[in-house]
């Protein structure tokens, strides 16, 4: 009995160790998202497969998924129906959200965002008022 009572433990131990380090998917595994850019330059450079990020807003609904995007600099048509994100009436035109995801269409057309992702953003808060000299 004591020879059982000893093994059991050992037998634990020695399935439950190498779980114990499994772990998932690296992190650095996951590519970086591509560097923030403004629609202006996506229409100045309308590359096709172009990997892109954005900052603005959903302004307005274009039909089959489609929705007009805008920032400081334009506006563009986003396709969100590759996003696993369902958006609904929540997304406004005053909500700010970040775009990623890449261009598509033909280089002699005007150019869509293809949405991988859509991320409702916190809007930036304002900038606190100057030091006065009282």
């Amino acid at each position: 009995m004591k020879t059982v009572t000893f093994l059991f433990p050992v037998a634990v131990l020695t399935v439950a160790a190498p779980l114990s380090f499994a772990q998932g998917p690296a992190l650095e595994d996951t590519p970086p998202p591509p560097p923030q850019t403004s629609v202006a330059e996506i229409r100045s450079e309308p590359t096709p497969g172009r990997e892109i990020r954005l900052r603005g807003q959903l302004v307005r609904e274009m039909g089959d998924g489609v929705r007009l995007f805008t920032d400081d600099s334009g506006s563009i048509p986003v396709d969100l129906n590759h996003t696993a994100l369902k958006v609904d009436r929540e997304v406004d035109g005053r909500s700010p959200v970040e775009v990623v995801g890449e261009l598509d269409g033909p280089a002699d057309a005007p150019p869509t965002v293809r949405v991988r992702s859509l991320t409702v953003v916190a809007p930036q808060p304002p900038a606190p008022p100057a030091p006065t000299a009282d």
